[in-house]
């Protein structure tokens, strides 16, 4: 008798403790399944963040900045999607149009490395998506998009000509082969610009330093696209070489501020940190 109370209370405690087991299990799966959904709706629909890796965007963005990029900003497309779902291809949900000035970061297939294509149309468009590239608008649909001695002028759709201005400051530690400015857009939005000193070759490109098109003038804007330049003008292969006009469709989100960065030591600059991005 006392050995089948021994045997059941056994079993009974047996029973409780996979039970026990099988609930923990379950409410480790919910937990992952529903931080999952909760991540994939978070990045997909309101903000991701992206790591600068090159120097392209300085003295704006500087190599090691973490930024933050709102997704709703330009509608959704399935670029704005964790892992690029092949889905409403070449469309946007409630689309917005950037305006010029914005800093933008969109999926980039570009054509050959170092390729300079005469043709607007020659952007090769390839449903794999994944890589990201920031750069800033300068041209919407229907501008048309020139550089004289590095300053920029639009002959707008309307055919009224809209200026950029610029002034040149000093920074300090900054190098003597480089010049920066503050450029103001026609909507009179300022924000910095760093070129190389004197670098001007009759063909616009400069191979032995890096200088891309202080003279540019074969940059009319389809219509569904934009014409984006990094804010280092001589450091940047953009819509003026390999990259030509992107397809608005392709913007992932529109870059709204700096959350921290670090340098190539991997240290703090402090100065960064929840810095808006102009």
């Amino acid at each position: 008798m006392a050995e089948r109370r021994r045997r059941r209370s056994s079993r009974m405690k047996s029973e409780i403790s996979s039970g026990s087991k099988e609930k923990k299990g379950e409410s480790w799966l919910s937990l992952i399944v529903s931080t999952a959904a909760i991540v994939f709706v978070v990045k997909s629909f309101i903000i991701d963040t992206f790591w600068i890796p090159s120097s392209s965007m300085e003295p704006t963005l500087d190599i090691g900045d973490f930024i933050v990029v709102t997704k709703w900003s330009y509608g959704y497309n399935r670029h704005s999607l964790m892992f690029d779902p092949p889905i409403f291809r070449g469309q946007r949900l409630w689309p917005r149009d950037p305006s010029r000035g914005d800093v933008v970061v969109f999926d980039a297939t570009a054509s050959a490395p170092g390729q300079v294509v005469a043709d607007q149309s020659a952007y090769i468009d390839l449903e794999n998506g994944g890589r990201h590239i920031i750069k800033r608008v300068v041209g919407l649909p229907g501008d048309r998009v020139q550089l004289l001695n590095g300053l920029v002028i639009i002959t707008a759709a309307n055919g009224k000509t809209l200026s950029f201005s610029r002034d040149e400051i000093e920074l300090s530690g900054e190098s003597a082969r480089a010049m920066t400015y503050s450029e103001t857009n026609p909507e009179g939005r300022s924000y910095l610009v760093r070129e190389l000193r004197g670098i001007v070759t009759d063909d616009n490109f400069d191979t032995a330093n890096g200088g891309w098109f202080n003279h540019f003038t074969d940059g009319t804007v389809p219509e569904g696209h934009v014409f984006v330049m990094g804010d280092n003008r001589d450091q940047s292969s953009d819509s003026r070489a390999s990259l030509r006009s992107i397809p608005i469709y392709k913007i992932v989100g529109q870059a709204q501020f700096s959350l921290f960065s670090l340098n190539e030591n991997w240290l703090p600059r402090i100065d960064k940190f929840f810095r808006p991005i102009r």
